[in-house]
Order: structure tokens, then C-alpha cells, then sequence
């Protein structure tokens, strides 16, 4: 039975490989509000992994109730990385106008199209 310790393992070891990555990113770019908003949506996709792998492993071993709140948490989680898709393009046209002033304001437009499209497309068959 799965009680209340694997759900803060399954908890504990994905703020800790967020906080990993994050450090690891963060010495990447300059600009902070890029860099939050980025570290953000990796902790949130990691999260949304560790959902996944959560309830999973419930299904599996017949755990309704931890596989039912896995999948509430994994819902909550999937739209606000595909938020900070939209959102991202935006800040980092704005912090490269800082450091440029003739930077394509529509370029954040683009960004989002090509994060939609991404996220639009079918993933390979696997069969």
C-alpha cells in the first residue's frame, strides 16, 4: 500500500531535481524575469512528470485515492506550463530591449506561434 511517505517522496525528490536544474540554468542568462519564468516552468514540468510517474505507480498498484489526487495535481499543473509558454516569448523581448533598442517587438508573437505548434503536434508513434 502506498500511504502518505510515497507521496512525499515522489514530492521531495522533484523539488530537489527542480532546484538542481534551476541552480544550473540560473547561471545561464542574466536577465531575471526570463530566468524566474523559465525556472518556473521547469519546476512546474518536472512536477508534472512526477504526477505522471505518481499516479501511475497508484493505477498499478490499485491505489485510487493517491492515483485521483495525482491526476488533480498533474491537471493543475499542465495548463501553467503551457502558460509560461505564452508568456516567456513576451519577457524576453523586453529584457533584450534593454539591451537593444531596435529589437522585433513581434518576435514574442512568433515565439508563442512556435510554442503552440510545438505543443500542437503529435508526438512518434512508439509502436
Amino acid at each position: 500500500m502506498l500511504g502518505g511517505g510515497a507521496g512525499t517522496v515522489v514530492k521531495e525528490a522533484v523539488a530537489a531535481a527542480a532546484g538542481t536544474l534551476a541552480g544550473i540554468y540560473g547561471k545561464v542568462r542574466p536577465h531575471p524575469v526570463s530566468r524566474m519564468l523559465r525556472d518556473d516552468a521547469t519546476a512546474l514540468s518536472l512536477a508534472a512528470i512526477g504526477y505522471s510517474m505518481l499516479h501511475t505507480a497508484a493505477v498499478a498498484l490499485r491505489e485510487a485515492r493517491v492515483a485521483t489526487v495525482a491526476q488533480r495535481h498533474l491537471r493543475d499543473v499542465t495548463p501553467l506550463v503551457m502558460h509560461l509558454g505564452r508568456v516567456i516569448p513576451a519577457a524576453v523581448v523586453v529584457e533584450l530591449g534593454e539591451d537593444f533598442p531596435n529589437v522585433d517587438a513581434d518576435a514574442a508573437q512568433h515565439g508563442v506561434a512556435a510554442v503552440r505548434e510545438a505543443w500542437a503536434q503529435e508526438p512518434p508513434s512508439t509502436v
